[in-house]
């Protein structure tokens, strides 16, 4: 803590106790520093908010909850937010309904607005394709006679006079007898028959031709009827700026008002060729046209939009509607694919509200932390890349608007670190890394059926329907005091989760929890996850348990994203199986890796194969004869032959791996381990199973490495490999804790307790990929891992191929973004990779990261550094990378150095600056080596504090006194302190002139004698010639202080600030004044007592012999000896004190004084530490603090220079390289690995 922390931390007025307690005391600048809200006004502001014309009833909620985080409305939130949601609803209608509902809840309101909001528009579509059917009717059908009408129902040529249909049917039976007419709103026919008067319809005048877009034309919509249907709109981001669209089929570009792209300065406008026009060919006055980039949702396109005066709003075209996909978004809301079954899309339209939106699930989560959990914090957000900051906060706001997260004013305990992702759209992801958190939390255990139960349910099924929830976890609420533990760093601030967060590790037991509670008592249904499996018997069992798992959802308030739903399939997979109207078998995809693995091609590869058998021989009888022609080839004498009898022992013993009993049945309530290695060109996993001490094999899998891949360093490989196969059989691990083995240990820390910002861009994004599972993970010896090593041996080379493309896009582009996002040019970044090639330390480095290491033994001593690092090392983009730190080659080093120290920061400052981007060996030494040798910041820094100089006790009390004067409440205060005893003297005085003073002087001198010292700064009444005078006149010597620097006269400034609280805490100064003598102090001797030589008596009773003379002096040197010793070790330690070199006259220096000058040392002073310095404007004396040699270095550099020997380095310049330390037996000491900046 600084010394203005301190200033602040003595303002806080806390008491001993509370100023020694962390918490308190960081609540106490939290409260000093962070502003408070204006409640008052924040208040009214949610008061007036009412629900905007376009604005939906999801983003009005949402606008609602947002204002009254800032309300402190307590328990009442709720209820006040469903007051004003009540009362603000644009419906009035709705409105007044809900008002007279007298146990409504936020929950019950928020639900019937949106089911109203969603009806409307349903209502308006239906009635606007039944408007345009009716209009087609009109034109083909002939209009029946007024008198062909009769009582039956029947029209003229047979057909009926209600629906127009020419079936022949009563009116009971007529589909329109309870349907009203869209033209005269009457029930009991169809407007196709009404007889009531019609419009005139509108004619083309004679000779004018049909519109037809051509090249130069283009059209414009758009029409506006009376009794047109809300127009679909959309708010899309163009160029940076939030434009709310109106989606306009009809239109052949995208227009904006030009009013609109002033305002918001979108970019330079271009003349245009084309001739816009508008309905009924009526030309458009165009302003010109303006390239721009429109993103909405996922999506992004480039177009084209043309600036209209007098354009009421903007119109989306349809090209960037197409681009968009905004038609494809607007069919989501309330219809499910075409391609799917009619049926099914029949039932599914009964539920729009669970198309629609993100859904709230009634049991919020909670987080459990284990007995004596301790908060974690990181102390700052994790850099985000400055490109990236708009789209960052763009996507907070949006996550903001959809309830997901809120922002944070207040302190909380919990914070962690947020990291961003790009996906492959260009769209970002926001992660928050909550690995700290998971260490903490107690897991729920949820009792999961087992395969055998789901499968013996789905026995019989005909038809299959798959549903899955959007954004699952996003659908469940968080405990109110549970969302501090989500707390999370941003550069724009703190935010909390309100909604379950992915990475949290308990979410998929309790999300599995809530949705089998939600579907519990429901027949035709499995559900694992958000994955819920509907089936029937026959179509129309499947399409009744379709529509009550349907119902029970809309109830729970699950919504579900229709791109991920199939219905009415024959087939579904489950759980490794493959479920059909044909039965249940085993998916094949599960046992590929060992069907199809290729016979070994040598001795090795045989030896590998049997120590795969070997492992699950157990479970395999009869193996050794089966294996007889396999294990033949391993003898010394024997010729290698692949032959029949080879080739059936293979197919034989692959058979008896991918059955029972070598074969285990998938059991989620049993403990999993998946297996996984890497070889150089391919990856291999085995998923295995415990139960009663044996782990038998659930499923296999391999696949080869791309060429891409194949070119991954080989930690990078392994972590692809645990990567992979965790998503291979996410099905199996999603929900559960399962235990990961591995033979790189180096990898097991880089995916636990590494943090996610100091891994090397792959592992971070393999890492991101790992969070929503729950695993623990160890390393295993090599020679253990038989079957993983032989299927990443003999990969599948087809296997996954999309899987793998989608997974090396997805690095690819994560790489490219950070490489992209270097705080270096692309001209530096370009000699960066230039030089590492060039270099031959770095060059043979990454080749060996690319192939593999030898032994250290054999390793040229620079290029051993960098094998132990080996495990943080990786190649991207043809650049070397530690962590994600860039690796510098040597002749660079001098270049980024200048460059880190930009700006003349210190040490401290330009390692963090490394510490972001760069790395080589001993890269924290020359920083600090750069710094220390910059000219600039030699003559510009500061002197550190030297240690305590403290003023030596004198012989006798009174013999040197110190004084000062001070101001309290308007009254000015003359103290007098004296050196020995601290006994101190309190004079209030008429005026702080030189008589005055000199007049409180003389009664002193008179009781206690005449000093030989007195010490005092150098004020004008104390540097006038009266006051010369008087000592003089007395014999006293008069020593004053060095300007600028009270703290030589220390004695005096503390005694003023123990003076000005005895008067502000005391009525009766007297009495404090006898009270603080009369108090022993460190040599447990009073003031009073050295000064008079006895105790005085107080208001405290005391012993009639203590108050009679008798201390020891000698006791009381040693005493305060001891006291001042401890001080002065702890002002050294605390200021980090070093001793200052002396300063050779003639010296140039620069004064720190008051305002910076130059100046020349003509000698030094009297004064300890103190010199005669000469400036322009005359010679006065300074303190060596506020003196610094220009061009030198400091004193407090100098001290801290440490001894280095020049290193030699390879084709670069020399850097200063401390010598290894070696131990009595010679063993080199290594530091460790951390202190390696």
């Amino acid at each position: 803590m600084g010394r203005e922390g301190e200033d602040v931390l003595c303002s806080l007025k806390l008491t001993e106790d509370e100023g020694k307690n962390y918490e308190t005391v960081t609540a106490a600048f939290e409260k000093h520093f962070v502003p408070r809200a204006n409640v008052i006004y924040e208040r009214a502001r949610f008061n007036r908010r009412c629900q905007e014309p376009h604005e939906s009833v999801d983003e009005f909620i949402t606008g609602l909850h947002r204002l009254a985080e800032s309300c402190e409305y307590g328990p009442l939130k709720d209820d006040l937010i469903r007051d004003r949601l009540v009362v603000g609803l644009l419906d009035v209608g709705l409105s007044e309904k809900l008002q007279l509902d007298p146990q409504l809840t936020l929950q019950t309101a928020t639900q019937k607005a949106r089911n109203s909001e969603i009806v409307k528009k349903q209502q308006s579509e239906l009635r606007e394709k039944a408007e345009q059917n009716a209009a087609l009717d009109e034109i083909r059908r002939p209009r029946p006679r007024k008198n062909q009408g009769n009582s039956s129902g029947r029209t003229g040529q047979g057909g009926c006079k209600w629906c127009g249909s020419a079936e022949q049917h009563s009116k009971k039976q007529c589909p329109a007898a309870e349907k009203q007419c869209n033209h005269c709103g009457k029930k009991g026919h169809f407007a196709v028959v009404c007889r009531s008067p019609r419009l005139p319809k509108t004619r083309t005048p004679t000779g004018q031709r049909q519109h037809s877009a051509t090249v130069g034309e283009v059209y414009v919509g758009e029409i506006v009827q009376e009794r047109s249907t809300e127009p679909w709109k959309i708010t899309a981001n163009v160029s940076g700026t939030e434009v709310t669209f109106k989606v306009d089929t009809g239109a052949d570009v995208t227009a904006i008002p030009q009013h609109l792209y002033d305002e918001a300065k979108m970019g330079q406008i271009k003349k245009t060729t084309k001739r816009l026009l508008g309905p009924g060919e009526s030309p458009i006055h165009t302003v010109g046209q303006a390239d721009v980039t429109i993103k909405w949702n996922d999506n992004s396109a480039q177009e084209v939009v043309y600036i209209v005066g007098g354009l009421r709003e903007a119109l989306l075209g349809r090209p960037a509607i197409k681009a968009l996909q905004v038609l494809r978004y607007l069919q989501e809301v309330t219809t499910v694919p075409e391609n799917e079954d009619v049926e099914a899309r029949k039932i599914l339209e009964s539920y729009p509200e669970l198309l629609s939106g993100l859904g709230l699930m009634e049991t919020p989560y909670r987080v459990v932390l284990a007995p004596g959990a301790k908060p974690h914090a990181v102390t700052y957000p994790r850099r985000v890349p400055i490109p990236l900051l708009p789209d960052v906060e763009r996507e907070l706001q949006r996550m903001q608007d959809l309830g997901v997260i809120v922002k944070v004013d207040k302190a909380t305990e919990w914070y962690a670190p947020m990291v961003v992702a790009k996906k492959q759209n260009g769209e970002l992801r926001i992660c928050v890394d909550y690995g700290e958190l998971n260490k903490q939390i107690v897991r729920e255990r949820v009792l999961m059926p087992t395969v055998d139960e789901s499968l013996a349910k789905l026995a019989g099924a005909q038809v299959f329907s798959k549903l899955d929830a959007r954004a699952g976890y996003w659908q469940t609420p968080l405990s109110k005091e549970s969302q501090e533990y989500t707390t999370f760093l941003t550069p724009f601030g703190r935010f909390q989760f309100l909604r379950l967060p992915f990475g949290i590790s308990t979410a998929p037991e309790f999300f599995q929890r809530e949705m089998l509670r939600v579907l519990e008592g429901l027949q035709g249904q499995v559900c694992l996850q958000d994955d819920i499996i509907v089936f029937g018997s026959t179509a129309e069992e499947h399409d009744r348990n379709l529509s009550q798992v349907l119902h029970r959802l809309r109830e729970a308030g699950i919504t579900l994203n229709p791109d991920k739903c199939a219905f009415r399939k024959k087939e579904v997979k489950f759980l490794g199986h493959i479920v059909s109207s044909q039965g249940i078998k085993a998916d094949p995809a599960k046992l590929s890796a060992i069907k199809k693995m290729e016979p070994p091609r040598d001795v090795s590869e045989v030896r590998s194969y049997l120590g795969m058998i070997n492992h699950l021989a157990k479970f395999l009888p009869g193996l050794a004869e089966q294996t007889k022609p396999l294990r033949d080839l391993l003898r010394h004498d024997a010729v290698w032959y692949w032959g029949e009898a080879q080739q059936q022992a293979f197919e034989r013993t692959k058979a008896a791996l991918i059955t029972t009993p070598a074969l285990a049945m998938y059991n989620p309530r049993e403990h999993l381990t998946l297996s996984v290695d890497a070889s150089s060109y391919g990856l291999g996993a085995v998923l295995l199973q415990e139960s009663q001490g044996e782990r038998r094999p659930v499923a296999y899998a391999s696949r080869a490495l791309t060429e891409t891949e194949q070119r991954y360093a080989q930690i990078e490989k392994e972590a692809l490999a645990i990567t992979w196969a965790s998503g291979h059989f996410r099905t199996y691990l999603i929900g559960l804790q399962f235990h990961i083995e591995t033979d790189h240990k180096p990898l097991v820390p880089l995916l636990t307790t590494k943090r996610l910002d100091e891994l090397s861009p792959r592992l971070q994004r393999f890492r991101m990929r790992l969070l929503e599972y729950d695993f623990t993970i160890s390393h295993i010896p090599g020679k253990e891992i038989h079957t993983a090593d032989v299927l990443s041996r003999k990969p599948l080379t087809a296997a996954g191929e999309k899987e793998a493309a989608d997974l090396v896009e997805a690095v690819r582009e994560y790489e490219v973004l950070t490489v992209e996002l270097l705080p270096a040019s692309t001209d530096m970044l370009t000699r960066i990779k230039d030089e590492i090639g060039r270099d031959p330390v770095t060059s043979r480095v990454m080749e060996y990261c690319s192939t593999g290491w030898p032994s250290v033994k054999t390793l040229p001593p620079e290029v051993r550094r960098y094998f132990e690092i080996a495990g943080e090392l990786s190649i991207v983009q043809g650049l070397l990378f530690k962590g994600n730190r860039l690796v510098v080659p040597p002749v660079l080093r001098n270049e980024v150095l200048d460059n880190i120290h930009t700006g003349h920061q210190g040490v401290a400052r330009c390692r963090a600056r490394a510490r972001e981007a760069v790395w080589w060996p001993d890269i924290g030494v020359h920083i600090e080596n750069f710094v220390r040798r910059c000219p600039t910041c030699r003559e510009e820094r500061k002197p550190g504090a030297a240690p305590l100089l403290q003023t030596p006790l004198p012989e006798r009390p009174w013999e040197v006194i110190g004084m000062d004067l001070f101001s309290f409440e308007g009254d000015n205060y003359l103290v007098v302190v004296d050196y020995f005893s601290r006994f101190f003297e309190l004079v209030k005085l008429r005026t702080t002139t030189t008589k005055d003073i000199t007049k409180a002087l003389r009664p002193m001198f008179a009781r206690f004698g005449t000093p030989d010292v007195i010490r005092s700064d150098n004020g004008p009444q104390f540097a006038s010639a009266d006051f010369k005078s008087f000592t003089r006149d007395w014999s006293i010597k008069h020593v004053t202080s060095s300007p600028y620097y009270p703290q030589s006269n220390g004695a005096a400034e503390r005694t003023v600030q123990t003076g000005k609280q005895l008067l502000r805490k005391s009525p009766d100064v007297e009495q404090a004044l006898l009270a603080h003598r009369a108090t022993p102090g460190k040599e447990g001797y009073s003031p009073a007592e050295l000064i008079m030589g006895r105790k005085v008596k107080t208001s405290v009773p005391a012993a009639p012999g203590s108050l009679r003379p008798h201390w020891s002096c000698e006791d009381f040197r040693t005493r305060n000896a001891q006291y001042r010793r401890l001080q002065a070790q702890q002002y050294n330690k605390r200021h980090r004190a070093v001793d200052y070199e002396p300063i050779q006259p003639d010296t140039r220096v620069k004064i720190f004084a008051g305002a910076a000058t130059h100046g020349r040392v003509v000698h030094a002073a009297a004064e300890p530490r103190s010199y005669v310095v000469e400036t322009a404007s005359g010679t006065s004396r300074r303190t060596q603090r506020h003196l610094q040699p220009a061009g030198q270095p400091t004193a407090e550099q100098a001290a801290r220079q440490p001894a280095f020997v020049d290193e030699p380095s390879i084709n670069g310049p020399s850097y200063a390289t401390p010598k290894p330390k070696q131990t009595r037996r010679g063993r080199q000491v290594r530091r460790p690995a951390r202190l390696d900046l």
